[in-house]
């Protein structure tokens, strides 16, 4: 159920029709999922819907699934801080107004720079930005001067009174930025398209695509059963 709510969620077909679903489930029990969407093939959103998807989404899903990824990467024994708030801000690593500070990047579309002065390549930089793999999410929200400053301003800052993503490490979702920028100082098209394949490999563990079946549940242990993400 909760991976057919997610799935719906980022996808365009929306929400609009939740409530003569529910009254459905209501009166009739989850079995009506099953003959209205489970067993339907045009109801099913299939893995390669969800990484189009995932790839131009808007901001209030993104902040959701980045906020749920992060507690899914929590839930190892080694982490002591296991719940979060919904607190966090949503940040464009590469910002919708890149024209000035981020200019001197090259555009890249499949390994190959293109020119910055053709529509194609301004569309092309667009969609990326409004990528999952281009969105991180922060303890507060940066300096407006920030917000639209190179990638090396936003990592570290512009001075004590303007920091940047490093001193938003909690998060791994943000760390994992950090991490990158100390070995590659770059943030282009292929590095969110590299991210996008890493959380969209991430969201298709967390909320798989749902069956039409009831799994048999005594061929697993208990212990296999207590971590149900890892089943």
């Amino acid at each position: 159920l909760e991976s057919f709510v997610v799935r719906r969620k980022i996808s365009p077909r929306g929400t609009h029709d939740y409530t003569s679903k529910c009254y459905h489930i209501i009166k009739n029990g989850i079995d009506y999922l099953r003959t209205s969407d489970f067993d339907n093939g045009d109801g099913k959103i299939s893995d390669y819907e969800i990484k189009k998807y995932l790839a131009n989404i808007k901001d209030d899903p993104a902040k959701m699934v980045l906020f749920c990824i992060e507690l899914y990467r929590r839930r190892s024994a080694s982490i002591d801080v296991r719940a979060l708030e919904y607190i966090y801000t949503l940040e464009h690593i590469m910002p919708k107004e890149w024209t000035s500070e981020w200019s001197d990047v090259e555009i890249i579309n499949d390994g190959v720079a293109m020119d910055h002065a053709t529509i194609e390549a301004k569309q092309f930089r667009q969609a990326a930005i409004e990528s999952l793999g281009n969105k991180t999410l922060l303890t507060g929200k940066l300096n407006s001067t920030l917000r639209n400053g190179s990638f090396f301003k936003k990592i570290n800052g512009d001075g004590p009174n303007k920091p940047g993503y490093g001193n938003h490490t909690s998060l791994s979702v943000t760390r994992e930025i950090v991490d990158l920028a100390q070995q590659d100082p770059v943030w282009d098209e292929a590095h969110i398209d590299a991210r996008l394949d890493n959380l969209y490999k991430e969201f298709v563990a967390l909320w798989p695509q749902y069956s039409c079946e009831d799994p048999d549940l005594s061929q697993f242990t208990k212990e296999q059963l207590d971590d149900p993400i890892a089943l």
